[in-house]
């Protein structure tokens, strides 16, 4: 209460001009959101996002056009320049305020890097994805399947887990020259098979490459040695891969993936999940995307506005802070996790027996839901060091991938309209 009193004082000192206008946020969501719980009685205005033609919204032009017309802004890393903005004065140093310069003080080295200029804190980073689609290689067992050793019949181990699109492409051909019987009931990578292998890893290609070769504004060029043995390594793939049999989701038969899809994120919320990272060619960066809040130095709600991000960093943290975060109390953030998760399936209705299993697992100190120790451990260790934020276009990698498979495009015209439509993303 004494915290609301000091805020409300604070608006009538700016002659009510905040209370009526409230406080413009730009591309979050607040339903329900923790702001507007604690201050039910203030206006917050969520500004619409409006996507043009090429699933773009211009946050970044919004921004440096709107100058006044906006307080706190939720903005993404591949999409906006954190120079641009500060140049244009439209990024406010937040590192007076102890709760946001603490919290930035604590994040990881390329995070805060990325994040701060100088001395100056210009951006409170809230979650971190990947980029780009991690694929993940089996381990030895699974314990979903009975502790079956997947790896051993095929003469692999987990030292063969390739780092790069080149060796992935390698292992498809070791794989496939397998004896049939070794392979029977086993899949390259599921999703490849069940539609076309060529045009999945070629789309996936793309991905990749966009991402890790994208420079500080942006821009790629896909007309490189890097790319060209790229697209051979894929024939090579695709060719060696037609011996794998089409798959239907239907079959009844269970099928094991030597490759999977583990999504977006770069920390495994499961301990016997292992992401790859691949590079192209030579490249080991692991691009990545943060969710950043900004603060609109020409605000007229300042205190709310930090506020606001305050309590967005404190909303966030329990599943964002092992991935941000070099300094964290792992047992207090993993029973936050515990207690949201058990307060949500309460709100649901669950049966009582899943609630209560929950708070057992919750107070025994083990979290078998959350991030381990040990994976935080490798993540550390193995993948924060090489964490890069680039602005990153979005092309039409499955579209192109298919004009590529259907021999409407060759390399060099799929080289040539990669580029394209890369320029054309940024609106040059």
């Amino acid at each position: 209460m004494k915290r609301l009193a000091v805020l409300l004082l604070a608006l009538c000192l700016l002659g009510g001009s905040a209370q009526a206008q409230g406080l413009r946020v730009l591309g979050m969501s607040l339903s329900g959101g923790p702001y507007q719980e604690a201050y039910p009685e203030y206006q917050v205005e969520e500004i619409p996002i409006d996507f043009d033609e090429m699933g773009r919204f211009h946050t970044q032009r919004f921004l440096l056009d709107n100058p006044q017309g906006w307080d706190v802004a939720c903005i993404w890393s591949n999409e906006c320049d954190l120079d641009a903005l500060a140049e244009a004065g439209l990024l406010m140093d937040l590192s007076g305020d102890s709760t946001l310069a603490q919290w930035a003080a604590d994040l990881h080295a390329p995070i805060r890097r990325a994040v701060s200029r100088d001395d100056q804190v210009l951006a409170v980073p809230t979650f971190l994805f990947g980029a780009v689609m991690q694929m993940t290689m089996v381990t030895a067992t699974q314990p979903r399947q009975g502790n079956k050793d997947l790896l051993g019949p095929l003469g692999l181990t987990q030292a063969d887990a390739p780092t790069t699109f080149e060796e992935l492409c390698a292992m498809a051909q070791r794989y496939a020259a397998l004896p049939k019987e070794i392979r029977k009931g086993r899949t390259f990578q599921y999703d490849s098979t069940t539609g076309n292998p060529k045009a999945y890893f070629l789309a996936y290609l793309i991905e990749l490459y966009t991402a890790q070769y994208s420079d500080k504004q942006g821009h790629v060029v896909y007309d490189t040695p890097t790319f060209r043995q790229a697209l051979a390594d894929l024939e090579k793939m695709a060719a060696a891969l037609q011996k794998d049999p089409k798959l239907s989701y239907s079959g009844k038969e269970p099928i094991y993936p030597l490759f999977a899809d583990g999504g977006p994120c770069v920390l495994p919320t499961m301990d016997n999940q292992h992401f790859l990272y691949l590079g192209v060619g030579d490249n080991r960066n692991i691009p990545a995307r943060l969710e950043m809040l900004v603060v609109n130095p020409h605000t007229q709600s300042k205190a709310e506005a930090i506020d606001f991000v305050s309590r967005s960093i404190r909303n966030a943290e329990a599943q964002a802070g092992p991935m941000l975060l070099e300094r964290f109390d792992y047992d207090a953030l993993a029973r936050r996790s515990y207690d949201e998760n058990i307060e949500a399936q309460i709100y649901q209705k669950e049966a009582q027996a899943v609630i209560d299993g929950l708070i057992r697992e919750r107070d025994s100190g083990e979290y078998p839901r959350y991030y381990s120790r040990e994976a935080i451990q490798r993540y550390a260790q193995n993948v924060v060091p090489f964490l890069t934020f680039p602005r990153i276009p979005r092309v039409d990698r499955y579209a192109l991938a298919e004009e590529y498979v259907r021999g409407r495009l060759d390399g060099e015209g799929l080289m040539e309209a990669l580029g394209s439509e890369a320029e054309r993303y940024w609106g040059e």
